[in-house]
């Protein structure tokens, strides 16, 4: 594994020396023995996160558009410049590949994010079509910065503060701290208010160090992928390789705005339309209450389920299973999406 722009900032703080392999970098997993204060930071003070490993790709040229379009289940010629999108991207028989977001920098300018390598399925979908598309993963940073007061640490670094104060959910615009030019959005994974910052390799330990200070008041906390990943379980957030599975289509996925396409014909999507009649995947709600887990089905309510279970947790957390037959039904009663039997 190789480190991130940030690794000799996160190497000296890592007291845990847990680190973790994402996408071929070191990424601290947590900092302290016990990720329960970058959890509770998450959500009570605010976190700063090192997302830089990250795949990023920049999509120029006239058929930008055209491409995306193809590309993503979502409209992008309803997104206007500055705006960002959360999607997904499907093979040719309408199975998900992935997940990212999609952000237009300008006309005929896309900048696109994602978990995994996709380069090679981008190239095979621009078949045909005049566009440029660069893997500028190890050319930008990035920092996730999230929660409470995420807003008030910025504000105070920010030269355009009035532009700050004005984004809106999942825009973005440019920016500059101490000199220094990058990107901020208005996006992130925890589920409420926060940022991201997206900056060239040479001005990371600058921006880092400025945002520690500013956020000394405000109980700044770095934070591992471990209390990230533990976030996303309140506001029901999908993660490719446990919610999103690639045997799903994007009408499963459970962000149901991944799949919102309207006047264009993405990857997959004659198939998809075959496989959403009689698919065998559904989404399920679970809760832990007491030594139970009961399961909901959040596609069809009337069938609940319920398993024998260790530990307590109060959570709701979205999973899949492959098909309902699978478990035990308390309730006999006829699935309504379910085909009659012959």
């Amino acid at each position: 594994m190789i480190g991130t722009p940030f690794h000799n900032r996160t190497q000296a703080i890592c007291e845990a020396l847990n680190w973790r392999n994402w996408a071929g970098y070191a990424s601290a997993g947590k900092y302290e023995l016990s990720h329960d204060r970058e959890y509770y930071a998450i959500r009570n003070a605010a976190a700063l996160i090192d997302v830089s490993p990250l795949y990023k790709y920049l999509v120029q040229e006239p058929d930008a558009e055209k491409f995306v379009n193809r590309l993503i289940t979502r409209d992008a010629s309803k997104c206007k410049i500055g705006q960002v999108l959360y999607t997904t991207w499907c093979d040719d028989q309408g199975k998900v590949i992935d997940d990212g977001t999609v952000s237009r920098l300008d006309h005929t300018t896309f900048r696109l994010t994602a978990a995994e390598p996709n380069l090679r399925w981008f190239t095979d979908t621009a078949f045909g079509m005049e566009i440029s598309i660069i893997d500028m993963s190890e050319q930008l940073a990035a920092l996730a910065l999230q929660e409470p007061h995420a807003r008030n640490i910025l504000l105070e670094l920010v030269a355009e503060t009035e532009q700050l104060s004005q984004l809106k959910y999942f825009y973005l615009m440019p920016a500059t701290i101490n000199g220094r030019s990058l990107s901020i959005s208005r996006t992130g994974y925890t589920g409420d208010l926060g940022y991201e910052l997206w900056l060239p390799p040479a001005d990371t330990e600058a921006i880092w160090d400025a945002l520690l200070e500013a956020g000394a008041g405000y109980e700044i906390t770095l934070t591992g992928i471990l209390a990230l990943d533990i976030a996303t379980i309140l506001p029901q957030y999908a993660a490719i390789g446990t919610e999103i599975l690639i045997q799903m289509t994007a009408e499963h996925v459970p962000l149901q705005v991944a799949a919102k396409n309207h006047s264009s014909t993405p990857n997959g999507k004659k198939h998809e339309l075959k496989i959403r009649c009689h698919h065998h995947w559904h989404l399920f709600r679970a809760a832990f209450t007491g030594h139970s887990l009961h399961f909901t089905p959040s596609l069809h309510g009337r069938d609940r389920w319920r398993l024998p279970c260790l530990g307590l947790c109060q959570k709701w957390h979205r999973s899949s299973a492959r098909s309902h037959r699978q478990l035990r039904p308390r309730s006999r009663g006829r699935n309504p999406h379910q085909r009659p039997r012959r």
